[in-house]
């Protein structure tokens, strides 16, 4: 069952002062790898439609084949952004042709994972195997490496060279089980839809920088992203065009993640992330024109 969007965090006293709680009444647990340092910021920066964008999404009958298609559109999206060379009309024309095979291959893997997470609350475990479902057709990682965190330094590189180092392979397992705990944390909490927005492309950026995969990172960090949103506001959620939006302004989405040259850094430099941020919201309303 999901969660339902609920008001802001209360605050009960001590004696000696004021501690917030949590859905529970209960103190509430502190964040290991997100911050809310740019949460007022962001609140300011969130325009007030995309609160009757979302209500007017909730209040939409979807059918079992809407959400399939949904997913489609996002898996097709999400592949594009990794160099895809498919969009919505040349996935079904392949499909149906029996042409560019891996490619079709890919994205119909992809939608899978998204199928597994719409039906599973979100876990760390579940992540994990929409991992194994999303790059079962991978050919340049092996079976072993496919729903396993990376044993290996991976980084991420352009035609100017290597741009990003991600944290070391013994580092991944205790900085995924930080931001996991930080999600299980969420979940207690009355988050507004401003605040699961905001932890939301946050849990999407810090997933991204720690790059916990040998392959496959970029279509899981915003699979993870809509994963916790559908599991803070419902299964509307699945109708948000995220992955287009993201895809038809990339250039805003890649200059957004380029914080820091390595994963400490960007660590010091968490401040720079709010364009980043802001592009979440901005895909609640989008209406993708193809």
């Amino acid at each position: 069952m999901k969660k339902a969007l609920g008001s802001d965090i209360g605050t009960r006293s001590t004696g000696w002062a004021f501690v917030k709680t949590n859905a529970s009444g209960n103190p509430e647990t502190a964040l290991q790898l997100l911050s809310n340092k740019l949460l007022k910021d962001f609140e300011k920066k969130t325009k007030t439609s995309v609160k009757n964008c979302f209500q007017k999404l909730t209040e939409k009958d979807f059918t079992i084949q809407d959400f399939k298609n949904y997913m489609i559109a996002g898996a097709v999206a999400s592949s594009q952004i990794e160099g895809s060379t498919l969009d919505l009309n040349s996935f079904y024309q392949s499909k149906a042709n029996n042409t560019n095979k891996k490619e079709v291959k890919e994205i119909e893997d992809l939608l899978k994972a998204y199928q597994y997470a719409k039906r599973y609350n979100l876990s760390q475990k579940g992540l994990l195997k929409c991992h194994e479902i999303l790059a079962a057709s991978f050919k340049n990682i092996v079976k072993s490496q496919k729903g396993k965190y990376r044993k290996t330094q991976v980084g991420i590189r352009s035609w100017q060279g290597l741009v990003y180092l991600a944290i070391e392979p013994e580092n991944v397992p205790g900085a995924m089980d930080k931001l996991f705990a930080d999600i299980e944390a969420l979940a207690s909490r009355h988050l507004s839809l401003k605040q699961t927005l905001y932890y939301a492309a946050y849990i999407h950026f810090m997933f991204a920088k720690i790059h916990p995969f040998a392959d496959g990172n970029g279509r899981a960090a915003r699979l993870l992203e809509k994963w916790f949103l559908a599991e803070n506001l419902g299964a509307a959620v699945w109708g948000i065009p995220t992955e287009k939006y993201y895809y038809d302004n990339r250039q805003a989405y890649y200059t957004g993640l380029n914080v820091g040259v390595n994963y400490y850094e960007t660590l010091e430099r968490l401040d720079k992330v709010l364009p980043f941020l802001a592009l979440l919201p901005q895909a609640v309303c989008y209406k993708p024109i193809d």
